[in-house]
Formats: C-alpha cells, sequence, structure tokens
C-alpha cells in the first residue's frame, strides 16, 4: 500500500480552508485573506500532484508517455475471452453492435472514465469495449 503524503483529510482541510478565507476576503473586503486563500490552494494542488506522481505505474508499451496503473487486473496485452453481456445499458448502439461473446482477444488499451472498461482486439482483427465483469483471464 502507498504511504499518502499527509493524507487526503489534510488536503480537504486545506481547501476548506482556502474557500473559507476567500469568503472571509469577500465579505471583510481585505485582500491579504485572499491571498492566504491563494496560497492554501495552491499548497493543496502541490500536494495532490506530488500524490499523483508517486502511485505506482509501468508503461503500456504502446505508445510513448501513456502508461497503465500497475495495480489493473488486466495489464496491456492480456490474453482474454469475453463471456456474457453484465446488463450495464450506458453502451452506445455503435459499441454495442460491435461486442460479441465466447471469443478470444488480446487487451490493447482502456478506460476509467465511468469504471474501468478494456477495448479487446479479437482474433479476426475487430475491436470492442467491454466491462472487467464480462473478460476472464486465459
Amino acid at each position: 500500500m502507498r504511504k499518502l503524503l499527509l493524507g487526503e483529510k489534510f488536503r480537504a482541510a486545506l481547501m476548506f480552508l482556502a474557500v473559507g478565507l476567500a469568503g472571509a476576503s469577500v465579505v471583510t473586503s481585505r485582500s491579504g485573506l485572499m491571498l492566504w486563500a491563494l496560497v492554501a490552494a495552491i499548497a493543496a494542488a502541490g500536494l495532490t500532484f506530488i500524490e499523483r506522481r508517486k502511485r505506482p505505474r509501468e508503461p503500456d508499451g504502446r505508445t510513448r508517455g501513456r502508461y497503465w496503473p500497475a495495480t489493473d487486473s488486466f495489464p496491456y496485452g492480456t490474453k482474454v475471452r469475453t463471456t456474457a453481456d453484465s446488463g450495464a445499458d450506458d453502451w452506445a448502439a455503435g459499441v454495442r453492435a460491435k461486442r460479441r461473446w465466447g471469443v478470444k482477444g488480446i487487451i490493447i488499451d482502456r478506460a476509467g472514465g465511468h469504471g474501468p472498461c478494456y477495448l479487446v482486439r479479437h482474433k479476426d482483427g475487430s475491436e470492442a469495449w467491454y466491462e472487467p465483469a464480462e473478460l476472464e483471464k486465459l
């Protein structure tokens, strides 16, 4: 487990302090409070940036500068078989049409905007996106 840099609660407290000082500076018309609010916000942002840089990551092997989380359950290049539709209804019609079940493939990309999803290249060269519950490692 990674060691947190002063912890999430400390950074949240810094942001809360920044918002409070900004509000107080507006109410009292004191620019000095706004300066301290800015300092607190910059400190919280800096700690967040440092914390994210310390997370374990490894190159995904495809594109320079892109990284894959080291703790991912389906690393780049993992051989998988598609199982069955998990029932999620948030796939676009075009994406849903490309998905196939019971076929072998290889993980070639990942997305994490709404939870982890993986792009699988099927044996015939076609590609489709799947959720982790719809895949099994070979």
